[in-house]
C-alpha cells in the first residue's frame, strides 16, 4: 500500500512496530534501547520443549519438505538422483540472532477524523500475549530502524530486515523458472496473526545477543 484516502485527503500508510513482552524487558528497550535477540534455533526448540506452536515453531530455517525428490542433469530431463522424504533445512541462520515484532498500519481503520488529525483504532490477536502482557508501540520506524543500523555498524554486524511472507513452507515455489527456497522471512499462514517484522543479524550466537541503542522514549509509548 502506497497510500490511504480519506475524505479526498490523501495519508501515508504510517506503520508502527508493536513489541509484546514483560514489562521489565520494554522498559529496558524503551529507557536504553535495549534489544535482546535470540537465535533463530531457540524457537524450534521452544516448540518441542513446549509442544506448543505460537512463540515457538519447528518449522523456523526449513527450506522445503519433499516426500519424493528427483534430481536432473541441468537443462536435460537425464535423472541423476532421487530422494525420498525428508526435510532442508538452513543450517547457516540457525544460530542467526532475529528482533521479531508485530507490524500494524494506523490508517487500516479510521475511526473519527477532522483534518489535519485522525483517530485510529488498532486490534491485537490475543495470543500475541504469550510473550507479554505488556506492549511498546514504536511510533516512527524508520527512525527506529535508523538507530539500530547506526549501532550495528559500529559493532561490524550487517543485517537483514523485512515484513514475514506467510505461505506454506512445506512447498518449494517458483519466480521466473527459478526454485525459490524458504527463507527466514518465510513462516506458514498459522503465524499471520502475528503480522511480523524481522531483524536478522548476519552474526552466529550459541543462545542470544543484545546491543543498544540509546533511548527510544521520544518515538515510543508503553501500553498494557
Amino acid at each position: 500500500m502506497d497510500k490511504f484516502t480519506i475524505e479526498n485527503v490523501e495519508f501515508p500508510p504510517m506503520p508502527i512496530f508493536c513489541k509484546f513482552n514483560p514489562k521489565d524487558r520494554l522498559e529496558a528497550l524503551r529507557d536504553r534501547g535495549c534489544l535482546y535477540l535470540k537465535n533463530i534455533n531457540y524457537y524450534i526448540e521452544e516448540e518441542k520443549k513446549t509442544l506448543i506452536k505460537g512463540k515457538g515453531d519447528i518449522d523456523e530455517a526449513v527450506m522445503f519438505k519433499s516426500s519424493k525428490v528427483k534430481i536432473f542433469l541441468p537443462d536435460t530431463d537425464i535423472q541423476i538422483g532421487e530422494a525420498k522424504s525428508g526435510v532442508a533445512v538452513n543450517q547457516l541462520v540457525l544460530r542467526q540472532p532475529v528482533y521479531c515484532m508485530t507490524y500494524k498500519h494506523i490508517t487500516e481503520n479510521i475511526v473519527a477524523f477532522d483534518y489535519p488529525t485522525f483517530e485510529a483504532s488498532v486490534s491485537f490477536d490475543d495470543r500475541l500475549k504469550e510473550f507479554g502482557e505488556y506492549v511498546l508501540i514504536i511510533n516512527d520506524v524508520g527512525e527506529f530502524l535508523k538507530r539500530i543500523k547506526e549501532t550495528l555498524n559500529k559493532l561490524g554486524i550487517s543485517f537483514y530486515h523485512g515484513v514475514v511472507k506467510y505461505r506454506n513452507t512445506d512447498h518449494l515455489y517458483f519466480d521466473n523458472n527459478q526454485v525459490e527456497m524458504n527463507t527466514a522471512f518465510n513462516k506458514n499462514p498459522f503465524f499471520d496473526y502475528q503480522s511480523e517484522f524481522r531483524i536478522l543479524l548476519n552474526t552466529e550466537v550459541e543462545d542470544h545477543y543484545t546491543f543498544e541503542i540509546g533511548s527510544i522514549k521520544d518515538i515510543s509509548v508503553l501500553m498494557e
